[in-house]
């Protein structure tokens, strides 16, 4: 059986720009280099020659338009001019985080566009100590730098001041997920829903913490309510597919990963897993082509090292053996205690005729089934043919002892040609 991965919890913020609540920030931070690489739109100076109210209409403009760089110039042109006002710092804030989400975003520039983040948020709460959004989004940019603790005092403060903010409760559930409070969690998760019913994040981390707990039909019912809600949320399609998966439901399981792909072609998990339910059906095209797939838009093996050993086990049974060994030898180092992939690496180099490399994957795969027949039988094999006569008898009738009958008949076909030489 292929290998999947696990369940994790993945927070989203809750856009600004939505309800009554059309919220707006900018920062005090009008030389910091980091911003200036980001772009000529980002350097403040380029907006000189527009007034205050102008910077603010464009700014969040563009925010609308997901034209980020150019925002957070002008924000930070703005909060040079406007160096007391709560609204532009929260909004530089939100900016800033929204570039650091970014697909194109290395971790080292996430983690210091989400420092500056923080900076100015604070000064926004700093200079307004009751601003109720500053607090929530400022938990959960806390959240995603992993800073539980202040995440979840800054998302309780969002919701002493504004009591209906059902982001704030999404912004605690995740910590108590992250902490593996899963009480705490789910109950953080149902208040936002009872709050925003077609919230379809609270739907999807509720569902998370859910499977957690076992509790697999209610975790269905929330994932079905946020696809339904959010027909394109990659991550709840993905999940759907991947509970279908484990229900051997594989019909279903296909649709969601396909949906899943249609959406986001080039969201990783979808492909290991199609690679996955593929490998069930023993379906070894099927297997290659995703895994491939997957593997060309970055499936590490360090970090997805189950679409790897799929693919290994594919390319072998289509006996493409070379390209098989390959992929074996990376996934041993990630599954070292699954014999099987010692059993598979051995069979194809004992059809590339690398004999000695073919028995040492064999003597490998005894270490965890010394006992296992084949395994005997196909290393007393190696044994032959690196002429290592001891090796094979004491092989070959272990594997006889065992009840392998082939070994038998080895052993005395073997004995006969003994008997017949000169």
């Amino acid at each position: 059986m292929g290998k999947v991965g696990s369940t994790h919890i993945v927070a989203r913020k809750s856009h600004f720009f939505t309800g009554s609540l059309f919220f707006f920030i900018c920062i005090a931070c009008s030389s910091v280099s980091q911003l200036d690489r980001l772009g000529p739109g980002a350097n403040p100076d380029a907006y000189s020659e527009m007034r205050p109210e102008q910077l603010e209409i464009r700014a969040l403009q563009a925010l609308r338009n997901k034209e980020i760089v150019d925002a957070i110039g002008m924000l930070r042109r703005l909060t040079q001019l406007k160096t007391s006002d709560a609204r532009a710092h929260f909004l530089l804030g939100y900016a800033l985080d929204e570039y650091a989400t970014r697909s194109d975003s290395t971790p080292d520039r996430q983690e210091s566009l989400r420092n500056l983040a923080i900076e100015s948020l604070e000064e926004a709460i700093r200079l307004q100590p009751e601003y109720a959004d500053a607090h929530r989004v400022l938990g959960y940019v806390l959240l995603n730098q992993g800073l539980l603790e202040p995440s979840i005092y800054h998302s309780n403060r969002a919701i002493q001041l504004d009591p209906g903010d059902a982001s704030a409760y999404v912004n605690i559930g995740s910590a108590r997920a992250l902490q593996k409070k899963h009480e705490m969690a789910r109950q953080a998760f149902q208040q936002a829903i009872r709050l925003d019913p077609r919230s379809d994040e609270a739907h999807y981390l509720l569902a998370l913490v859910l499977l957690d707990l076992n509790e697999i039909d209610t975790a269905l019912h929330h994932l079905r309510q946020c696809a339904q809600i959010n027909p394109d949320h990659v991550r709840a399609q993905y999940r759907l597919g991947y509970v279908y998966f484990h229900r051997d439901d594989l019909t279903s399981a296909l649709s969601h990963l396909e949906n899943a792909m249609s959406i986001k072609p080039d969201y990783i998990p979808a492909y290991v897993l199609m690679a996955s339910l593929h490998l069930r059906q023993e379906n070894w095209t099927e297997v290659r082509k995703h895994a491939r797939a997957a593997i060309r838009l970055g499936a590490s093996a360090d970090r997805y090292p189950s679409v790897h050993y799929n693919l290994g086990i594919a390319l072998y049974k289509m006996q493409e053996y070379a390209e098989s060994v390959r992929y074996l030898e990376a996934s041993k180092q990630s599954y070292p205690d699954d014999p099987q992939i010692s059993f598979f690496l051995g069979n194809a180099y004992y059809a590339l005729a690398e004999y000695a490399a073919a028995r040492e994957a064999y003597e490998s795969a005894l270490g965890l089934q010394p006992d296992n027949a084949d395994l005997l039988y196909n290393a007393g094999n190696a044994c032959f043919m690196l002429h290592d006569i001891a090796c094979v008898f004491e092989r070959y009738h272990r594997s006889c002892d065992m009840g392998l009958n082939l070994a038998c008949d080895r052993i005395e076909a073997l004995n006969e040609t003994e008997r017949n030489k000169p």
